[in-house]
């Protein structure tokens, strides 16, 4: 998926949680949910199509404090199969496999390994803050693009199937 994808699905998300909160989109205030609508409801020529160069808003993102808070979507098709494995594979367990020596692990502490579905499961609030959607603390050196980090979150927040 691309970089535009994720924002959509971001925007989509957005939607779903306005609509959970009772805005219906048309006061103009954010309907009590703590958000800001910047969107003028008469303004009909802000659209994409209309670019005049000027400056563009930020994309909306949503983020969470807490792993407790980060929902599981109900249209989750994320599993281990199709996404975790090569996800860990790819990013993880080059330092964090029961495989790995001590000496061989670069800074990952002996015990925290992830080459078991069972291990993930078990630290995967652990995994969430150092990793997923706007956590970027690991792994230390390049890493998973933010649409990976994203899928990484709902992935961990919905169990790690």
């Amino acid at each position: 998926m691309t970089q535009t994808r994720l924002v959509v699905m971001t925007l989509v998300l957005f939607g779903l949680f306005a609509v959970a909160c009772g805005d219906d989109g048309q006061s103009g205030d954010g309907g009590g949910d703590g958000f800001v609508n910047n969107a003028s409801n008469n303004d009909t020529e802000n659209n994409d199509d209309n670019n005049d160069g000027g400056d563009e808003e930020e994309p909306f993102v949503v983020t969470w404090e807490t792993f407790e808070e980060r929902p599981c979507p109900d249209d989750n098709t994320l599993n281990y199969q199709n996404f975790g494995r090569s996800f860990m594979l790819n990013w993880c367990t080059g330092c964090h496999s029961t495989a790995l020596p001590e000496g061989e692990r670069g800074l990952a502490p002996v015990g925290v390994d992830l080459d078991k579905i069972a291990d993930i499961r078990a630290q995967a609030e652990r995994i969430w803050v150092r990793s997923a959607d706007d956590n970027l603390g690991m792994p230390p050196v390049s890493g998973p693009s933010d649409e990976e980090r994203f899928l990484l979150g709902q992935w961990l927040a919905c169990g790690a199937p």
